[in-house]
């Protein structure tokens, strides 16, 4: 299993070509649970909590250089602006990376005049991971 994403890696949209430059991401895991506590669980007049997990989810933040002369450029930003369900996003090093599938929860873009390319941020909401 290659290693996680880091700074440097290519973002691609499905396998189209590079759109941009990874230069921070992370990867935040969050679940909810449901108060399964009862009358049989009060000890000297406490309740003992318990809980049982209902739901995880998992939440994708990354931010880099873009490319908007790449082919997959406005399948991108069309993606993450319309919150299309079901994008694949790649993040490749040497052709290994991972892949995840899922929809975009907020992006942005921002022009670096110093540097003279556009920065973007994003936050996906992941429905399906896979290494590639």
């Amino acid at each position: 299993m290659p290693e996680r994403p880091t700074a440097g890696y290519e973002l691609r949209i499905g396998t189209t070509n590079v759109v941009g430059i990874i230069q921070e991401f992370d990867v935040t895991t969050e679940g909810d649970t449901e108060d399964i506590s009862g009358l049989s669980d009060v000890e000297n007049g406490i309740v003992r909590r318990k809980g049982l997990p209902v739901d995880v989810g998992q939440i994708v933040t990354f931010s880099g250089k873009i490319d908007e002369s790449a082919a997959g450029y406005s399948a991108f930003v069309t993606a993450m602006k319309q919150r299309t369900k079901d994008t694949n996003l790649r993040f490749l090093s040497g052709g290994s990376g991972f892949s995840y599938t899922g929809h975009a929860e907020s992006y942005n873009e921002t022009a670096s005049r110093s540097e003279a390319v556009w920065n973007f941020s994003a936050t996906f909401y992941v429905n399906a991971t896979a290494s590639v």
